[in-house]
């Protein structure tokens, strides 16, 4: 026990003499502290700017990685994901799919895009909803467990429809999606879509 108690109190005071020693050092160079403070507190800003600034960028190249390689038609193209609304306000015309990257109907959907490539008039923009789930679903009003296809004319929704409430989506996939309200835009917008 008295073993014990010294071993504390030796700890005690090397811990109240390098503290004294710290305390000492920063009031003896007040101006070297300062400048040893700002400088840390500069890294510190730089630092937590510099990992905020990749966070976004390592999400954008995740969701490449991961939901633009599945699709191997060129029907089908990538909705960046930090520019998705700049986007559809510029396009004249644009159909997009939001969905997550699995699933039974992403596969079937998959599936069907590269099977009848040829019968699909159009492309359509794929966003894969993996990051900031439920500001997408209230931003577009979507369920973000429902494949939504959105058709978007000069920035504004025209049309949309969900894969999930067709019955015979096999049959009825292609020509919902060629249905899409392009007839009514002119010629030069619809091919902006392109």
């Amino acid at each position: 026990m008295k073993n014990t108690n010294n071993w504390t109190e030796k700890v005690k005071r090397s811990v109240r003499k390098g503290w004294d020693t710290f305390v000492d050092t920063v009031y003896a160079d007040q101006k070297k502290t300062m400048i040893y403070c700002i400088g840390g507190l500069v890294v510190v800003c730089l630092g937590t700017f510099l990992v905020m600034k990749t966070n976004t960028s390592i999400r954008a190249q995740q969701i490449n990685n991961i939901t633009y390689n599945d699709f191997t038609t060129g029907k089908v193209k990538s909705l960046d994901y930090k520019t998705e609304d700049e986007t559809i306000k510029k396009k004249n015309a644009i159909s997009v799919m939001f969905s997550k990257p699995h699933g039974k109907d992403y596969q079937a959907i998959k599936t069907l895009v590269t099977e009848k490539d040829s019968e699909l008039n159009r492309s359509f923009y794929y966003y894969p909803i993996v990051y900031n789930t439920d500001s997408i679903a209230q931003k577009y009003d979507i369920d973000p467990n429902k494949i939504t296809f959105i058709f978007f004319e000069e920035g504004k929704e025209k049309n949309r429809f969900t894969y999930e409430e067709m019955s015979t989506p096999e049959i009825s996939f292609i020509p919902e999606m060629n249905r899409l309200p392009m007839w009514n835009i002119n010629e030069k917008s619809a091919n902006s879509e392109n």
